[in-house]
């Protein structure tokens, strides 16, 4: 971010991001751009695309399924997974 010398950047969250993600991500951005800070709008993804769409925030993390009308980057594709025994009486049966 070529030029960044200070500022704020407002970002729209839910809990497990707020949690999970950010602090390190924040720490790591810090690091090269020490004057910048951060606030965080925590909410859910109702929330945060409306603060997105009113400008109360620069960008929001949300479900892109969950909201239209907003451009959207995937940051991470997840793969759901069902772990079981092999005794379980489901082993027989259809995915999904």
């Amino acid at each position: 971010m070529e030029g960044l010398q200070s500022g704020l950047i407002r970002i729209g969250t839910f809990s497990s991001v707020t949690c999970h993600w950010l602090p390190g991500l924040i720490k790591d951005f810090k690091e090269q751009y020490p004057t910048v800070h951060f606030e965080l709008h925590q909410g859910n993804y109702t929330d945060i695309s409306n603060w997105i769409k009113e400008g109360s925030v620069d960008f929001g993390f949300v479900n892109s399924n969950s909201l239209s009308n907003l451009t959207t980057n995937d940051l991470i594709s997840k793969t759901l997974l069902l772990l079981m025994n092999h005794y379980t009486q489901f082993i027989e049966a259809p995915v999904l």
